[in-house]
């Protein structure tokens, strides 16, 4: 329950994280850290999800959003590396779509209380 716990937290973080605006996501990055930074988090956490589908804690409907935005992110990744800029992240439809997934995921994560 605790692994739960920590991994639907760290998701939910990174989530938030992809659903800001372009501007917030720079400044998050602070020009120190690459754009795939935001994408890395997201697959640390997503990858690991399973113990927080186990509790119950992703439903079926944000399990698909969360898949959707897994795969804009490999699209992103196929895109190349123009697509991990700063540029990018204001201007690439790819990374538009994403913080509007984000944004449904997050209306589809509460915040948990620790177990």
């Amino acid at each position: 329950m605790e692994e739960a716990h920590g991994n639907y937290s760290m998701l939910r973080a990174s989530v938030q994280q992809l659903a800001w605006i372009a501007d917030e996501q720079i400044t998050w990055l602070n020009r120190q850290l690459p754009v795939d930074e935001l994408a890395l988090d997201y697959e640390n956490f997503y990858g690991a999800a399973w113990w927080s589908r186990d509790e119950g804690w992703i439903s079926a409907e944000l399990d698909a959003v969360l898949a959707a935005i897994d795969r804009l992110l490999d699209n992103l990744t196929d895109e190349g590396e123009d697509a991990w800029t700063e540029e990018a992240l204001k201007t690439n439809p790819g990374w538009a779509r994403t913080r509007e997934l984000a944004r449904q995921a997050l209306a589809l994560m509460p915040i948990r209380d620790r177990p």
